[in-house]
């Protein structure tokens, strides 16, 4: 937290954005975590960079991986906090300091990033892209019923089919008139330092029996907290499925937040 604090500027407006990859590729990112999660993140990246500086703007965010969902299943997914302002990309040329804009709505009040629907689409591209090039390498672990991407032609039709429909993203803005980036960071902070449950949402076990709490699917009644009862074996597959490879990063800076970057007077002084 007192890293990333540092990064935070004032009158910026921050937004956490929140990249999800489809549950089809479950069983072959945990045949391959590393390689997938790296994809992962690399296409999160790209896909920001590559629309960001479509206004003209030089790019940073924090990345962080997160792959459970309430229940404990295998739910991989990104969250990545990014300012909506930052250096130019073309110093030498324009103006040194950038704020996102619109440009489809000038009059347009409240804070803005990119276009979400255009994210998705370049994320859904690049990470398509990244899997294609590790399967023609033979990168992957390829088991069951995955065998059958070893056949070239198979391997192109399954790609080409990816691209048919839409993948979540999702942006979170500041409401108008201010940001406060300070509970995004607690938000990621949370899953820096804890696992995929926490213990005060494990209620007992009986009988090797474990309950434990998750929020309703059901949000149309508040999303409550409501006990799931499995057995113990299931929870301790559920909670090992979360185990990340042997010094995996789950949380990454890029652009203006790398290391070798963010401490540049163009970033800092405005």
């Amino acid at each position: 937290m007192d890293k990333t604090r540092e990064l935070i500027l004032p009158g910026v407006n921050y937004f956490q954005a929140v990249f999800t990859l489809p549950d089809r590729f479950s069983r072959l990112i945990l045949a391959n975590r590393r390689e997938m999660y790296s994809l992962l993140m690399r296409s999160v990246w790209q896909a920001l960079r590559h629309e960001i500086r479509k206004q003209n703007i030089d790019p940073a965010a924090l990345l962080v991986l997160q792959t459970w969902n309430q229940e404990l299943g295998h739910h991989p997914h990104v969250h990545a906090l990014v300012p909506g302002a930052g250096p130019s990309a073309n110093p030498d040329n324009d103006a040194s300091w950038v704020v996102a804009k619109d440009a489809s709505f000038p009059n347009r009040q409240e804070p803005f990033l990119v276009d979400v629907r255009q994210l998705g689409l370049t994320f859904r591209d690049r990470f398509i892209r990244g899997l294609g090039t590790l399967l023609r390498k033979g990168s992957l672990r390829l088991p069951d019923e995955w065998s059958q991407l070893h056949d070239s032609g198979v391997r192109r039709d399954w790609l080409k089919g990816l691209r048919q429909f839409a993948w979540n993203v999702y942006i979170s803005g500041p409401p108008v008139g201010g940001s406060d980036p300070e509970q995004v960071l607690k938000y990621l902070a949370r899953y820096m330092t804890g696992g995929p449950i926490s213990n005060a949402r494990i209620v007992g076990q009986h009988d090797d029996q474990v309950t434990f709490l998750a929020r309703d699917k059901d949000k149309s009644e508040g999303n409550p907290q409501v006990e799931h009862t499995i057995p113990g074996l299931e929870f301790v597959r559920r909670w090992s499925l979360h185990i990340l490879p042997k010094g995996f990063i789950r949380s990454r800076r890029y652009g203006c937040y790398h290391g070798r970057l963010c401490q540049s007077a163009s970033w800092i002084v405005r």
